[in-house]
């Protein structure tokens, strides 16, 4: 979910290809300079002028993010190339694509006309509203396609009464500096009338930005301890930074979060929170944070990059993300905060319910979901990378545990792996050695059955290992307070250029598959209403409650069909943990060293 310092387009500019070479007294060549205006707070646009050395053929480039590729291409307007003999053509070569003959120094100036915020926006989007917005990054710049080494300088200019937050290098009032392009759309920039704080872990410095949208001042006696908190046990897994500082950049009303590899992109509440909410927050900020060393500074190798094509895929997004949401549960019970699960034998109990209740978890290896994730309608596949590389995260945890007489865990693994390898990009077989040099057991056996190939993971002989035996049974799903819930095991996904989202049935039993549906069918109607777009689509599956119906046409290979959804309840894996009665010390220290109690209630 980041753009890696990874050129992956090549193309060769003689003159631009000098200019990255050292000058004869071994001083760097001049910077490419950026400077970006907001002009004023009401503001629905802006404008950025990228001042470029001396080159034949100028090539710019919106880059396209690994992960979340808004295409913000599409909001680009007016680009003129200007150079001392005056404006030159700038023809369009493709959607993210600009090129201008220029011989010599240019100017390059063009604005982007961001869409309007939506309340629950992703975090990650640029947007301007009268009290900020958020800037910079891929949805603003263009870069020198051919230069992608060149050192960046960036000055910015705000409305009065703004500031700037931001994980790019501060030079001085509204100047930055970034070492290539890389860095610099890496760095996005949160502008506007912020609260700010900050403190110190280790020496280093972390700054926390909030920018309200409705007015109301965030809750920073909670917020900031928390995730000074989570900074705190984060480092103690790696024994070190990333980075030299570290922003969150939170964002009223907004959803999600983004990771970079010296700034987090956050949605945050504004006013109290209560326990939940807070729960929520942590959740979010402990995952998005945790990626700036799994998945930033040590990512798959071959992936990400910055490019203006789409980025390939990695079989190891069950590592990056996966193992990040194991971490993101155990990081936020080290730190003493509140979690949506009471207890870690809870939650680890709930996540192999969900394993279970998905029966394709246990056909598609973990490898081979990474490599789909983000065409899973393609590959016909209901696996869930995510939960897949959790579960596998805390099933590797107890193997290490158990190996060790509870001296090391995964802990020492992933640290072991982010010092071999941070910078240099990994592999499966990286993560592999990794764990086999930690445990000192069999891990090719376990990454051969569980990871490359598919099986269910091995939850029973892993907590037998902290003295647990597994219980499973069928029960109906009901909601935290017992109430029973209707059967939304189904999701859509909308395909670039096609005009609907098409279907993601989870299960192939319950109320959707029923009807006659499948994955991968397109919707055209909902209730007679046109669905053209997810919000939608949302909004009506999340109000369905037992008893409701729900009429669908829908498109399957160039033919429509009809469907009534008929909502009903349905049962699910109901999973619990019982102590092993003869168990002895040394599962008793594996089982206090991995947080799991004696028993799980379901």
């Amino acid at each position: 979910m980041r753009l890696s310092q990874l050129a992956l387009v090549v193309l060769y500019f003689p003159a631009l290809a000098s200019a990255q070479r050292r000058a004869p007294g071994g001083e760097p060549r001049q910077p490419i300079a950026y400077s970006l205006v907001i002009d004023s707070a009401r503001a629905t646009t802006f404008t950025v002028e990228i001042r470029v050395p001396r080159t034949d053929t100028l090539r710019l480039a919106m880059p396209a993010h690994p992960e979340y590729d808004d295409r913000f291409w599409r909001y680009v307007r007016d680009v003129h190339v200007v150079t001392a003999g005056g404006e030159v053509a700038v023809v369009r070569e493709d959607s993210m694509l600009w090129r201008a003959v220029v011989h010599r120094a240019a100017t390059v100036r063009y604005r982007v006309a961001p869409p309007p915020p939506t309340r629950g926006q992703g975090s990650w989007r640029a947007y301007l509203s009268p009290s900020g917005g958020l800037v910079g990054g891929p949805h603003s710049f263009m870069y020198v396609v051919g230069a992608e080494q060149l050192p960046v300088t960036l000055s910015m200019s705000v409305p009065s009464g703004w500031t700037i937050a931001t994980g790019i290098t501060r030079l001085g009032a509204n100047r930055y500096a970034a070492r290539d392009f890389a860095e610099l759309m890496d760095g996005p920039l949160l502008v506007g009338l912020l609260h700010r704080w900050s403190f110190a872990v280790r020496g280093v410095s972390h700054e926390v930005a909030f920018l309200p949208t409705t007015g109301a001042a965030p809750d920073s006696a909670v917020i900031v301890p928390a995730l000074q908190k989570l900074v705190i046990e984060s480092r103690a897994v790696f024994d070190r930074f990333p980075y030299p500082r570290f922003t969150f950049l939170l964002e009223e009303d907004a959803r999600g979060g983004l990771e970079h590899g010296t700034s987090v992109s956050l949605g945050a509440p504004g006013g109290p929170l209560d326990r939940v909410q807070l729960a929520d927050f942590v959740n979010s900020a402990a995952h998005e944070y945790f990626h700036a060393w799994n998945e930033v500074a040590l990512r798959p190798r071959g992936w990400g990059g910055l490019s203006y094509r789409p980025s390939p895929t990695t079989t190891d997004l069950w590592w990056t993300e996966g193992v990040t949401m194991y971490y993101t549960d155990v990081l936020t019970r080290r730190a003493g905060l509140p979690a949506a699960v009471p207890t870690r034998s809870a939650q680890l109990a709930r996540d192999i319910g969900e394993y279970l209740d998905q029966p394709d978890n246990a056909l598609v290896s973990p490898e081979a979901s990474s490599a789909a994730s983000g065409r899973g309608l393609e590959a016909g596949t209901r696996s869930d990378v995510y939960l897949q590389g959790k579960l596998a995260g805390a099933v590797l945890d107890l193997v290490i545990r158990g190996a060790t007489d509870n001296r090391r865990s995964l802990d020492h693994a992933m640290r072991l792996l982010f010092a071999r390898q941070a910078g240099r990009g990994f592999t499966g077989v990286d993560v592999e050695r990794a764990v086999r040099d930690t445990c000192g057991c069999d891990a090719h056996a376990f990454f051969e059955r569980y990871i490359r190939h598919a099986a269910a993971l091995p939850f029973a002989a892993s907590l037998a290992l902290a003295g647990l035996t597994l219980e499973v049974n069928m029960s109906p799903a009901v909601d935290d307070a017992g109430h029973p819930q209707p059967d939304l095991r189904v999701w859509a996904q909308l395909l670039r250029g096609e005009p609907s989202p098409r279907l993601i049935l989870f299960s192939r039993e319950g109320a959707w598959p029923a009807a006659g549906l499948a994955t991968g069918d397109r919707i055209v109607s909902w209730n007679g209403q046109p669905m053209t777009t997810m919000a939608p689509f949302r909004t009506s599956l999340r109000s369905l409650a037992i008893g409701d119906s729900v009429a669908l046409d829908v498109e399957r290979d160039g033919a429509r069909r009809h469907a009534v959804v008929r909502l009903a309840s349905y049962d699910t894996h109901r999973v619990s943990f019982r102590e092993v009665a003869a168990a002895g010390a040394r599962e008793r220290r594996v089982r206090a060293g991995a947080m799991l109690g004696a028993t799980t209630s379901p």
